[in-house]
């Protein structure tokens, strides 16, 4: 959001915030991906490659394995990198 108040002076998504998370979604779905909402995360998986560790998907809670090119967390720096 300050990205786009920043480049062209809008301070408010028309519709809200959500409007504009609905958007995304819209868009992310029709680019393939899929989002699956109140599913309790596990584990993020990462794997080694070379030097560093990469995010390769997540273990929900009831076991079943997502993999991912790419994993977004929200969650606080502890919870994403600790556990």
């Amino acid at each position: 959001i300050h990205f786009v108040e920043k480049t062209w002076g809008v301070h408010y998504a028309m519709g809200g915030t959500g409007a504009l998370v609905k958007a995304l979604v819209v868009k992310f779905e029709e680019l393939g991906g899929t989002v699956q909402l109140n599913a309790k995360v596990a584990r993020i998986d990462v794997a080694k490659r070379g030097r560093k560790r990469v995010a390769t998907g997540v273990t929900l809670a009831g076991g079943e394995t997502l993999a991912a090119d790419l994993v977004v967390s929200n969650g606080d720096y502890a919870t994403t990198y600790l556990k």
